[in-house]
């Protein structure tokens, strides 16, 4: 049996120096929730070996 292939294609896109700051402020955000997320799934891997 063949595995199937996966194709990935990446958009670039040029952003307004206007919406610069305020994309920034919401990656950072956006970054800081993806962080915590990570930090409570460690967490909680280390007390419960039960981890799905």
């Amino acid at each position: 049996m063949i595995a199937p292939t996966t194709s990935l294609k990446t958009l670039s896109v040029r952003v307004r120096d206007k919406h610069a700051a305020i994309l920034s402020r919401m990656a950072f955000e956006a970054n800081q929730v993806w962080n915590a997320a990570n930090a409570e799934t460690k967490s909680r891997q280390q007390h419960s070996p039960c981890w799905p």
